[in-house]
């Protein structure tokens, strides 16, 4: 099961890498940099990239947790993921997703939070030949629920 996840997150990280923009460090700007540094003291082995023209992506570790952030152009923090296995997934989220689509595939899982939600999960699915995007609080309650679509990512 951890070749598996291990497998799965290189793959979603090599196409991730693809999509998005690499850049060095010198191109963040200022104000990014601040709020990166002030919100993760301890990051290491930091990539950066452009998640699109106005938004900027941060992939580092902490400790053992590859992690990722997301900051607008002005270094306003839009969000943190962090890759878990299915078995640290809130027993009620998996019930809310089991419930909505019965027979489902969870192919990734994240722990999200961003000035929104404190604290939410990101799950993707495969039901029926289609592929979700499932964002929930851990009470199981969805916050969003969107089908992907071709290669499209989060």
């Amino acid at each position: 099961m951890k070749i598996i996840i291990i497998v799965m997150l290189m793959a979603v990280l090599s196409i991730t890498n693809t999509l998005a923009q690499k850049i060095n460090e010198e191109k963040v700007p200022a104000a990014v940099m601040r709020t990166f540094k002030a919100k993760f003291p301890t990051a290491e082995k930091v990539k950066w990239s452009m998640e699109n023209a106005k938004e900027y992506e941060a992939e580092f570790k902490v400790g053992k947790v590859e992690q990722s952030a997301n900051f607008s152009e002005d270094g306003k923090w839009l969000e943190t993921e962090a890759e878990i296995s299915k078995s640290q997934l809130p027993q009620a989220v998996i019930d809310a997703i089991i419930k909505k689509y019965p027979n489902c595939k969870i192919e990734e899982v994240e722990q999200a939070s961003s000035p929104e939600n404190s604290l939410f999960y990101g799950v993707t699915i495969k039901f029926n030949g289609k592929k979700f995007d499932i964002d929930l609080k851990a009470t199981g309650e969805i916050i969003m629920d969107v089908e992907i679509k071709g290669d499209e990512k989060d």
